[in-house]
């Protein structure tokens, strides 16, 4: 890759995936190129995955929100799905173990052992579960100083 960059400026920024990923912070928004199999980053992602898995292991979980511009490949989506390195994705989610993440909203755990129990009632309906306490959106005040009508507790 060096010797297609002509620019010295360009050139000395070059690094290599693990190093790359090693600038990238907790919490921060990345977006990815691409489309499906073409020109989507691939040793990135890899390197963010194992970065993910050995801060899980010292109790420091990686969690990124990942943009792209459309579904992109198993370097991406499998393995940060996998170790749980990705907080949120978007825009298309085409890969199995991202897609159960987002509708089981479960480790990966607790997402296996609802998917080879035998009992039918051992799964929630999605309507009657609760979003976890960071996802819900904020409680409606009880009183309002908004010229719009509230919703009366009596009812």
């Amino acid at each position: 890759m060096g010797d297609r960059i002509l620019h010295k400026g360009l050139k000395s920024k070059v690094m290599s995936a693990e190093a790359a990923a090693a600038l990238i912070p907790n919490g921060s928004v990345v977006g990815m190129s691409g489309f499906t199999g073409a020109g989507y980053p691939k040793a990135v992602p890899i390197a963010l995955s194992k970065r993910a898995l050995d801060e899980k292991l010292k109790g420091k979980p990686l969690k990124l929100d990942v943009l792209t511009g459309a579904s992109t490949g198993p370097e991406q989506d499998t393995m940060m799905s996998t170790v749980e390195a990705s907080r949120f994705r978007f825009p298309y989610q085409g890969d199995a173990a991202t897609r159960e993440k987002i509708n089981w909203s479960a480790t990966a755990t607790t997402a296996r052992a609802r998917t080879t129990s035998t009992s039918p009632s051992s799964r929630s309906p999605r309507s009657t579960r609760t979003a976890p306490a960071s996802r819900r959106p904020p409680a409606a005040p009880t009183t309002s100083t908004s010229r719009w009508p509230t919703r009366s507790s009596s009812r």
